[in-house]
C-alpha cells in the first residue's frame, strides 16, 4: 500500500557489514511536524525504507544509514531560518570580525567557551536570550558598549589588562 504523502526520491544499494550484504533501500521524503523550544515547525524528513517493505509501514522507516542526523540538521536549521537565529557561522564571523578568541567571546556574552564552541559548530542551538546577546556582536558599538557594562566580570575572568585589550578590539 502505498501513502501519498510519502514522495520516493531514489533507490540506494547500501552495504550493511552486519548482515554482510548489499541492501537496496528506497530513500523517501515525508513532511513531518516537530517541536523544537515550545514551537512546532513542518519539515522534509528523509528516511530509507527497505525496498522490500511497504511505505506505509513506518516500523520499517530508518534514518539514512549514511548520515543519521541529517533530520535533526534540517530541523535546526529550518527552525533558524523561520526564527532568524543566527547561523553557526555568522557567530564565528563575528567573533573573528573582532579577533576575539572563543574564551573572551563566550566571557562577554556570559556563556562558557564550550557553549559557544558548540554553537559555532551548530552542534546545539542557542537559546533566543544567547542569540541576542551574539546578535549583539554584529553591532560594533551595541558590542562595545556590552563589554563596557562586563567590565566587572570580565576583570574577575581575565584581568585589567586583557579586559583593555578586549575593549580596544571591539571599539570604533
Amino acid at each position: 500500500m502505498e501513502n501519498p504523502a510519502i514522495k520516493v526520491r531514489r533507490q540506494i544499494n547500501y552495504w550493511r557489514p552486519v548482515l554482510q550484504k548489499t541492501v537496496t533501500y528506497r530513500e523517501v521524503e515525508l513532511n513531518e511536524a516537530v517541536k523544537i523550544r515550545r514551537r512546532q515547525i513542518s519539515v522534509k524528513h528523509y528516511y530509507w525504507v527497505p525496498l522490500t517493505a511497504d511505505l506505509a509501514d513506518t516500523e520499517a522507516y530508518l534514518l539514512p544509514l549514511d548520515d543519521p542526523d541529517c533530520n535533526t540538521r534540517r530541523d535546526w536549521q529550518n527552525y533558524r531560518e523561520r526564527y532568524q537565529i543566527l547561523s553557526g557561522a555568522a557567530v564565528k564571523k563575528s567573533r573573528t570580525t573582532y579577533g576575539l578568541s572563543g574564551r573572551e567571546m563566550a566571557a562577554i556574552i556570559g556563556i562558557s567557551h564550550s557553549s559557544l564552541s558548540e554553537i559555532e559548530n551548530e552542534l546545539v542551538l542557542q537559546s533566543d536570550e544567547q542569540d541576542s546577546l551574539l546578535r549583539l556582536a554584529q553591532n560594533r558599538l551595541a558590542f562595545a558598549a556590552l563589554v563596557r557594562v562586563r567590565r566587572a566580570s570580565l576583570t574577575e575572568a581575565f584581568d585589567e589588562t586583557r579586559y583593555r585589550a578586549i575593549l580596544a578590539k571591539v571599539q570604533v
